[in-house]
């Protein structure tokens, strides 16, 4: 029988995160949230992208947990992140306009910084450091990358203002799963 491949499209960048929240469906287990307002555009000229969503990868949940009193107090709280599985959800508003919303998996979080401080930065693909003001409090702090990806990476131009975005296309084997 021969392996299912599967291709796998990311979202990566920069971004503040707001509503840090656990949420508690009826018949599953509680899960991790949060939206991403991430920055798109020219420098002098930002424009913010809503991501909502759920927390994932282990290393990314006890970030985002780590933040969540951060967010709380309402300082800026900015990761580069990156996103997969995304998705658009529509829904009703309660005056009957139809509202969409982008919602993702958060798989990894490579640097945090609350009030312009870096808190965390992951130093390399094999070893990741908290930063000096949060190193005490973390114990290991390791990402871990999956063996068997291929990837590609291809710049094209976006649909708006003849700006262009960089799509990172990941292809894996299902073997083990």
């Amino acid at each position: 029988m021969s392996e299912k491949t599967y291709f796998n499209l990311y979202t990566s960048g920069l971004g503040y995160v707001n509503r840090v929240r656990t949420v508690t469906p009826k018949r599953r287990e509680p899960f991790l949230c949060c939206d991403i307002a991430a920055l798109s555009g020219a420098a002098d000229d930002v424009d913010y992208v809503r991501f909502d969503c759920k927390v994932t990868g282990s290393e990314a949940r006890k970030l985002v947990a780590r933040c969540k009193q951060a967010v709380n107090e309402k300082r800026k709280v900015l990761l580069h992140f990156r996103l997969g599985d995304l998705y658009v959800d529509m829904f009703t508003y309660s005056k009957g306009e139809t509202g969409v919303s982008l919602k993702a998996r958060l798989l990894y979080i490579g640097l945090v910084k609350i009030d312009g401080e870096v808190v965390w930065r992951c130093s390399s693909a094999k070893n990741a450091r908290p930063a000096r003001r949060w190193r005490r409090s973390l114990s290991t702090t390791t990402v871990r990358w999956i063996s068997g990806w291929s990837t590609a990476v291809t710049t094209m131009p976006a649909c708006n203002a003849g700006r262009s975005a960089s799509i990172l296309i990941c292809a894996r084997s299902n073997a083990g799963r």
